[in-house]
This record gives structure tokens, C-alpha cells and sequence, in this order.
């Protein structure tokens, strides 16, 4: 128990000084750049990826949320150590993280331990915050291209929040159409029968992702 007790204090000043206390060398910089630049031209192989970064900058073009993850290559290749440093002192603040712990943990000994180990953290957000609600568009993309056997669809449509009293009938729904693989051979789903023939639904899924901005999204791969 005393072990245990030491690896978790040990835990909690080691994240404590992994955001506190980057160096954020010019050398560790370039090697994370090469990191970055490799995972996406991986995932811009992915077209399972690429469909849904499509579907995002549609739906939410002109907001952060339209953005991809790993950000664009001009960005990736540019970015400076001043820049990191900037971003580290605007918006690591206290009111902006958030400390859990999980399992046989003691609220009181962890407060402790986060206002130990984060207490020297800004006590107030250094640019404003806003509540307003990013704004959906509908709107679509097409990319054509005469050399894919697959046509890689993905449709966004408005849900409900987490908070709703519906969500769970929603995750119902979820469940009902289930999903479809046909390289899996198995499974049975409502999804097939509802895409207009002669297309061949290779996979097919509903994603009920609603926890953060009330959305849902279903993708589609198809074949003629």
C-alpha cells in the first residue's frame, strides 16, 4: 500500500512537471516535426480518416472544429520552439485543466497533491472564453476521383447533447442499425437494405457522437 501510495504522488508530480517544466528543445522539436509529418501522410492514406476530416470542414467551416488533428502540413513544417512557448503561457491555466483519479483514490489526498503540484498555475484564463455554440452548415464535398473502385461516403446530421433526455434512446437507435463489415461476413444490420441497389455496401456504420457538439454521423463505403 505504501508503494502504491508513492506511485501515485510520483504520478502526479511527473505530470505536474511535464507541463510545467517542457524544455522544449530545438532538437526534440524537429524530431516530433518529423513524427507529426509521417503519421499524417499516414492518415491521409486512411481514407476512412480523410472522409470524416472532409465531412468536419464542411460542417464546421470557419471554426476550430472544421480543423484536422494534426493540423495542416504548411503548419506542421513551420512551426517554431517561440510558438510552442507562446501557446504553453496563453493557455496552460488552472480554470483549463482538469486532475482525475480513478479507483481507490482519496478526493482530500488529491486535491492536496494539485494545489501542491499545480498551485503556481494561472488562477484566471489569459484570453477570453466563449460559450457561444460553433455554427453547423449544411453543406457538402466532393472529391472525384476516376481511379477509386469505392465511393468513401460520410453524412453529418443534427442529434442531441449528452444532457438530453433522449440521448439514450439515441444510442438505442445506435444499436438497432448496428453495423456492417462485408469482408467480415457477419453481422446483422438494418444498414444495407436502406442504401439503393445496385451498390454494394462493403461497411457501413452510425456513430452516435454527441457528447461534445451535438452531432451524429454515419459512414458509408460503397462499391458499384
Amino acid at each position: 500500500m505504501v508503494l502504491w501510495l508513492l506511485s501515485y504522488v510520483q504520478m502526479v508530480d511527473l505530470l505536474a512537471d511535464i507541463l510545467q517544466n517542457s524544455e522544449l528543445r530545438e532538437k526534440d522539436i524537429e524530431a516530433e516535426r518529423s513524427i507529426i509529418l509521417r503519421e499524417k501522410e499516414s492518415v491521409e492514406q486512411n481514407l476512412d480518416e480523410v472522409v470524416f476530416d472532409h465531412l468536419h470542414s464542411a460542417a464546421f467551416q470557419g471554426t476550430s472544429l472544421g480543423l484536422t488533428i494534426l493540423g495542416e502540413i504548411e503548419n506542421i513544417q513551420s512551426i517554431k520552439r517561440d510558438d510552442l512557448v507562446n501557446y504553453v503561457k496563453t493557455l496552460y491555466t488552472g480554470p483549463r485543466m482538469v486532475l482525475v483519479g480513478s479507483g481507490a483514490v482519496k478526493h482530500d489526498e488529491l486535491v492536496a497533491l494539485a494545489e501542491k503540484a499545480f498551485g503556481n498555475l494561472p488562477s484566471v484564463n489569459n484570453v477570453a472564453e466563449t460559450t457561444k455554440r460553433v455554427q453547423y452548415t449544411g453543406s457538402e464535398i466532393r472529391v472525384r476521383s476516376d481511379d477509386m473502385h469505392q465511393a468513401h461516403v460520410a453524412i453529418g446530421f443534427e442529434s442531441v447533447g449528452w444532457s438530453h433526455p433522449h440521448y439514450f434512446t439515441y444510442l438505442i437507435v445506435q444499436a438497432i442499425l448496428g453495423s456492417y463489415d462485408h469482408n467480415h461476413g457477419a453481422g446483422a444490420s438494418a444498414l444495407p437494405s436502406l442504401l439503393p441497389l445496385p451498390l454494394l455496401v462493403l461497411s457501413c456504420s452510425l456513430l452516435m457522437l454527441m457528447l461534445l457538439q451535438r452531432r451524429s454521423w454515419a459512414r458509408v463505403s460503397l462499391r458499384r
